[in-house]
């Protein structure tokens, strides 16, 4: 017998984590000084995780959003999606949408929730769909995802 979730049970949880973190927002206002902007990197731009290359691409965009630091994020067909489990995690950002996390894994080892998509973003933030963002050690995560650019 199977104890694993099925993807239906990852995504009926996930639309109620959703509808949580939405609920977090109900009274939020928008501040019109918030901004971002997205950059097409120019170059090449890799994750590393314990060596290994989990995505690679010279397609990648920047996501510079006030009072964070930049994000990069990767078309999916430039990430090692063999390696990623979808989880029923969920956040709300009132300037994105709804992200859903991935976990990675690779031989026993894992980083729970280390990467994330808003795969039906906000209108405002369409340039990020079909994209996959990680949680790198320079964001205080810890997971031993590191970043590479030239």
């Amino acid at each position: 017998m199977n104890d694993q979730p099925t993807d239906s049970d990852i995504m009926h949880r996930w639309k109620e984590n959703t509808a949580e973190q939405r609920a977090r927002f109900a009274d939020y206002t928008l501040d019109p000084a918030h901004t971002i902007k997205l950059h097409t990197h120019e170059g090449t731009a890799r994750v590393l995780w314990n060596d290994t290359i989990i995505a690679e691409s010279a397609a990648a965009v920047e996501l510079h959003e006030r009072k964070h630091e930049p994000v990069f994020y990767f078309p999916t067909d430039d990430v090692k999606t063999d390696l990623l489990t979808r989880t029923d995690n969920a956040t709300h950002c009132p300037y994105k949408g709804d992200a859903s996390y991935w976990s990675l894994s690779i031989d026993g080892t894992s980083a729970e929730n280390a990467v994330w998509a808003y795969e039906w973003p906000i209108p405002a933030m369409l340039g990020i769909k079909g994209y996959m963002a990680f949680y790198l050690d320079s964001m205080g995560k810890n997971f031993g995802l590191n970043l590479e650019t030239d």
